[in-house]
C-alpha cells in the first residue's frame, strides 16, 4: 500500500479515527465512516456508510452505538442489549458472544442513518430496535435469520445430489 493510500485509509483500530471522531462530535457535526465486517448483518453490512452523533442523554435498549473497547481501545459499532446501572452491554446482530458491559464515557456516540449503495437503510434504527435487541441478546436473531437460509441450502443440495 502506497503512503498516499495509506494516508486516504484510517483503520477502526487506529486512535486516529477516534480522535477525528471526538473532534468532529465537539464541532457539533455529525460523523459519517464505512463499517467493515459482518457483527451487525443483516442490519448493517459491510462497506455501509454510517452516520453517527454524539448524544448526551441516556441511550436506549436497541440504539446501535459506536464505543471504545476499554481492554484494546478499539473502536466498534454494535447493539445495546442492556442496561446496568451507569454502563451497557451491547453485542453485535449477527453473533452469539457479547461484549463485556461498557461504562457510558466510552460510548462516543450511535449510529442515526444506514447508506447501503444509494439506498438509505432505516430498518434497525426505529421502533424495531427493541425486538432485535431482545432477539439478540437472546440469541434468537442469528438463529433466525440464518437458520431458513441454510436449510434452503441444504435442500438445494438434497434436490441436485
Amino acid at each position: 500500500m502506497s503512503i498516499d493510500q495509506e494516508k486516504k485509509n484510517i483503520s477502526l483500530y487506529s486512535p486516529h479515527l477516534i480522535e477525528l471522531m471526538q473532534a468532529v462530535f465537539d464541532k457539533g457535526l455529525p460523523f459519517r465512516f464505512q463499517a467493515k465486517g459482518g457483527s451487525m448483518s443483516p442490519f448493517i453490512k459491510d462497506s455501509d456508510i454510517l452516520t453517527l452523533a454524539r448524544f448526551s442523554g441516556d441511550y436506549s435498549i436497541g440504539d446501535v452505538a459506536a464505543f471504545v473497547r476499554p481492554e484494546g481501545k478499539k473502536l466498534v459499532v454494535h447493539r445495546i442489549v442492556a442496561k446496568k446501572n451507569n454502563a451497557y452491554l451491547i453485542k453485535g446482530d449477527n453473533g452469539f458472544g457479547q461484549d463485556s458491559l461498557i461504562p457510558k464515557e466510552n460510548i462516543l456516540g450511535r449510529v442515526i442513518k444506514v447508506d447501503r449503495g444509494t439506498k438509505n437503510i432505516s430498518f434497525g434504527l426505529g421502533p424495531e430496535k427493541h425486538l432485535i435487541a431482545f432477539l439478540s441478546r437472546t440469541n434468537l436473531l442469528p438463529v433466525l435469520f440464518f437458520l431458513p437460509r441454510m436449510s434452503l441450502s441444504l435442500l438445494r443440495k438434497i434436490r441436485n445430489f
